[in-house]
């Protein structure tokens, strides 16, 4: 009985421990992403309070890309940024600024999106896909 006791008390501090060592980004849902050629769409839930930066590379044959932009903004501030296959930045603009823009134009071929969350809490959703 007094074993017992001990390893009860044990691992229940072990617990408490390590669950003190956790730090949730808040990201309860992991985004959706489509990732092709000519077309990358993001979507992700209920974020509460993220600070993360993500990063894809995608796949443009035009030198100039269309985009889609909706959250639900609760709190905090998300930023979209794209560069082209030179690395140079063609768009950046604040997700919450919803609705429909065109990069700058740039090189096709490998591109950055970059995702900047700032104590984010809320929905996002974009599409990035192949301009004229």
């Amino acid at each position: 009985m007094k074993n017992s006791l001990k390893l009860t008390a044990f691992l229940l501090l072990s617990l408490a421990i390590f669950s003190s060592c956790s730090k949730d980004d808040g990201l309860v849902n992991e985004p959706t992403i489509i990732n092709k050629v000519d077309n990358f769409s993001f979507q992700v839930t209920n974020m509460v309070n993220v600070t993360k930066v993500l990063e894809y590379t995608w796949s443009n044959t035009s030198g100039v890309a269309k985009i889609w932009q909706s959250t639900n903004l609760q709190n905090g501030t998300v930023t979209l940024k794209v560069f082209d296959s030179n690395n140079t930045e063609v768009y950046s603009n604040r997700i919450d600024d919803n609705g429909s823009f065109v990069t700058d134009s740039g090189n096709p071929g490998a591109w950055k999106i970059q995702v900047t969350l700032t104590n984010y809490s809320g929905d996002i959703h974009f599409t990035v896909q192949k301009g004229n």
